[in-house]
């Protein structure tokens, strides 16, 4: 997303208690090995602000930059609580005048500017020192806003979304780095410096080949780590509706690679209405960053543009968006005190130990297991910081749950023929030399297809060594090969059932039901 004006595209907590199964299934888990989360954590600098995560500041960007201060102030009014932070787009070559009116506008509504300057030219532009006078001349105007004082103090951000190829400036991480730097030391020897913060604000999502950490500056020039992130809806083709946790989630975790001692501000955000509902979406967003270890602050996107964006219509605002600002952990602050003072910023959670996030599970009725099984790290994700809940577990994933979970040892045999050069190669094989599989066929393994819930019950009852079972506890399994696993995966209290009376032997096994099984079998 970029200024209105500008061309611009897109962009655990583990507490519920569970039963547990079967008391002669107990004593088979104590040689179990598992493995726990190795993220690590970051260190404190001397000297070190610390920002609180568990407070969350809220801004917004107004229709209108020359009137920007109505439009905060309505907003703030209605909210029941004002917002902390304004969101404008200016020109690296904006005259002076405009600046300051700009920069005014929001802070005469009680928040703080939050700036996205926007450059018409690539990074070798910036470093040929074309744009010396340009950069020094928006550093003076800033310096003068600033000199205006009452706690004057605004974030900048230069170049957003430079990882996207619908900016100029964007595409060229190779030299991004040094642009950055050299513009944020002109401004500041111009006269941005003292309260001002330094902003990265890439996309939440890069143009291919490249990925946020290529473009990253280094933190010695950057404060906080800022990035765009859209609910597109589903009205056009190619788009659908994404739950805030999904749309927040792969940047947030994403930008923890390379700046995980950094506050993280969603510089961008809003959902659209098409293919959801909006409200649930607004009411997700607040609770998912006030959960968040890195986030302290979101702006929201008021402003139809390419999607009905806008929430502040007809002197009226969303519930869910009043409950969120009026939440306790939505705190507001002018100006931002904590985040101005002296030294480099650092998240108050810096020495936590953080797996990261997922985003789309929330929904599902498996979340605890799932964030189990994670936290287990037996698996990471089906990828861009998701689960794939709903989606089928393959023979191939099978296996690796299982090598994992039961720190099988490497096997020195190859038992099948078909998945040669499958990345489950490894893992297939070990369950087959612990004697828990004996392939779909003779030398075949099957690795692309799909488990069904009748074939899990045998993988697990191999895996475990767990004891028939005299009682028949499902009437539609009979005849079926699997049918005494299935009975000895319900003695155990794996499982029970799809219904009361029956196990769905031909169903596909989930990977939330799988997140599941798993977690009754191992926890």
């Amino acid at each position: 997303m970029t200024h209105p004006s500008w061309l611009g595209r897109r962009a655990p907590k583990l507490q519920k208690p569970r039963a547990r199964f079967a008391a002669g299934s107990l004593l088979l888990l104590t040689t179990l090995v598992m493995v726990f989360p190795t993220a690590t954590a970051g260190q404190v600098e001397e000297g070190a602000v610390i920002v609180p995560t568990e407070q969350l500041a809220a801004g917004l960007y107004p229709p209108s930059q020359w009137a920007a201060s109505n439009h905060l102030l309505s907003v703030s009014e209605e909210s029941g609580k004002a917002l902390s932070m304004g969101g404008l787009w200016l020109n690296v070559n904006e005259p002076t005048d405009n600046v300051i009116h700009q920069l005014d506008q929001v802070w005469l509504a009680g928040a703080t500017p939050f700036v996205n300057i926007h450059v018409d030219w690539p990074p070798v532009v910036i470093l040929s020192g074309s744009l010396d006078t340009d950069i020094a001349n928006f550093g003076a105007a800033i310096g003068k806003w600033l000199a205006l004082g009452e706690g004057r103090a605004v974030l900048l951000a230069p170049m957003p979304e430079m990882n996207g190829d619908w900016v100029p400036y964007g595409m060229d991480p190779a030299q991004f780095g040094d642009a950055y730097r050299r513009f944020r030391s002109i401004a500041a020897q111009s006269g941005a410096q003292g309260r001002v913060r330094w902003v990265f604000a890439p996309n939440g999502w890069s143009t291919p080949p490249h990925q946020m950490a290529d473009y990253y500056p280094g933190g010695d020039v950057v404060d906080l780590v800022g990035f765009s992130a859209y609910n597109w809806g589903s009205g056009q083709v190619g788009f659908q509706w994404t739950a805030a946790p999904a749309t927040l989630c792969h940047p947030l975790n994403e930008a923890r690679g390379f700046a995980r001692e950094k506050p993280f501000l969603v510089a961008q955000t809003a959902s659209a209405t098409n293919g959801g509902d909006r409200e649930a979406w607004i009411a997700s967003m607040f609770d998912f960053l006030t959960d968040d270890p890195n986030a302290v602050g979101f702006l929201y996107f008021d402003i139809d543009k390419e999607r009905d964006w806008a929430i502040y219509e007809n002197g009226t605002l969303p519930a869910q968006w009043q409950l969120g600002m009026q939440s306790a952990q939505t705190t507001y602050q002018f100006p931002l005190e904590n985040w101005f003072a002296p030294g480099p910023l650092v998240v108050d959670s810096v020495n936590e130990v953080y797996p990261g996030c997922i985003g789309d599970i929330e929904e599902s009725q498996f979340q605890f297991e799932i964030e189990w099984l994670l936290s287990t790290e037996i698996t990471v994700g089906c990828g861009n910081s998701l689960f794939c809940p709903t989606r089928g577990v393959t023979r191939g994933q099978m296996a690796s749950f299982l090598a994992r979970a039961l720190n099988l040892p490497v096997a020195s045999a190859d038992y099948f023929s078909d998945d040669t050069g499958s990345i489950y190669e490894a893992d297939i094989n070990r369950v087959a030399a612990a004697g828990i599989t004996g392939g779909c066929a003779a030398g075949s393994y099957c690795p692309a297809s799909v488990t069904t819930r009748a074939q899990m019950a045998t993988f697990l009852t191999r895996s475990l060594g767990l004891p028939g079972s005299p009682t028949d506890y499902f009437n539609d399994d009979l005849g079926s090969v699997h049918e005494g696993d299935i009975n000895a995966v319900a003695l155990a209290g794996i499982t029970l059932g799809c219904t009361a009376s029956t196990f769905c032997p031909d169903a596909t096994v989930t990977r939330e039901q799988m997140a599941a099984f798993l977690y009754r079998t191992f926890s």
